[in-house]
């Protein structure tokens, strides 16, 4: 009888031990986010680039500075080389006592100076506008044979994720006529095709779950159709785009991490107010920040 006691406590304690040992690894079972792959991710920031670069060529174009120009404004070599010549001069006036010394001197400069002088000519001189607008649609050429090969990789993956062949082609299309607009360097299509193939995009990232990015690059195509909209004189059409994205900025509230910051989905919501305010002034610059704004909110609340 005392065995049989024995026995059951023994079996006893080992169920305990089991329920107790599964119920913790149920607790620290983690769940993977079901995210958008690295190929599609690849081939949406290939268009990322191809509009960062036409938005440059239009900045140039209107006089308006680079990030680029504003960095190399900060180093100006021909105001070093000035300053060496001063140096040079100020040490050959010392007086008829110390001509020996300011000769010594006006030589060391002199010699430091065409050292200087041979290290600037090795650094890459400022590009010219025109070299800086040719690199940029060198850039995009590049960049579009890239995209291409993306989309050819994401494509078969998709089909398997549930992608139907009418988003398919929807974006197949919209991607061709960007290849054929950058082609022809043609600054309004690239706009206007690249931002339908943000919004063609859409229907790709909705097969993940737990990604914001359709919605993030439908508001992208709202804000790039609503500045080309805009500058073409169509105010009321621009007004439409911004308008109507609560939805998506809903969905992208509901998707974010708890210890993400909540002001950064106001913002876009206030920068695409802002943008409607925008368009009673009839001002492309300010058309164009207004749009670079909401599209910088869009790309802190992606990463």
């Amino acid at each position: 009888m005392k065995n049989n006691r024995t026995i059951l406590l023994i079996i006893s304690l080992f169920v305990v031990l089991l329920f107790g040992c599964n119920r913790e690894n149920t607790q620290t079972e983690y769940k993977p986010k079901d995210k958008a792959p690295r190929s599609l991710r690849e081939l949406s920031a290939g268009i990322d680039d191809i509009l960062n670069k036409v938005d440059e060529i239009e900045k140039l174009n209107l006089n308006i500075p680079s990030k680029e120009q504003q960095q190399q404004s900060q180093v100006n070599p021909s105001s070093q080389s000035e300053s060496n010549r001063q140096n040079g001069t100020s040490g050959s006036d010392g007086g008829d006592g110390g001509s020996n010394q300011g000769e010594r001197s006006n030589d060391e400069s002199q010699g430091e100076s065409g050292q200087q002088q041979q290290q600037t000519g090795k650094q890459q001189k400022p590009l010219s506008k025109e070299e800086m607008i040719k690199n940029s649609w060198d850039g995009m050429q590049l960049k579009l044979e890239g995209i291409h090969t993306n989309w050819n990789n994401y494509e078969a993956e998709g089909m398997k994720k549930g992608l139907t062949q009418e988003a398919s082609d929807k974006f197949e299309t919209s991607l061709n006529s960007l290849t054929k607009a950058v082609e022809n360097k043609n600054i309004i299509e690239i706009y206007d095709s690249a931002s339908n193939s943000y919004l063609n995009l859409k229907p790709f990232y909705d097969l993940y779950q737990d990604e914001i990015s359709g919605d993030i690059y439908t508001i992208r195509y709202a804000a790039n159709q609503a500045y080309l909209k805009a500058v073409q004189g169509d105010l009321e059409g621009a007004i439409n785009l911004l308008n109507g994205r609560e939805e998506n900025i809903n969905k992208i509230r509901l998707k974010q991490e708890e210890d993400e910051d909540p002001e950064r989905v106001e913002k876009i919501s206030l920068s695409l107010a802002d943008f409607r305010k925008a368009l009673e002034e009839n001002s492309r610059h300010l058309f164009m920040i207004k749009k670079d704004v909401i599209l910088e909110n869009l790309r802190n609340v992606e990463d």
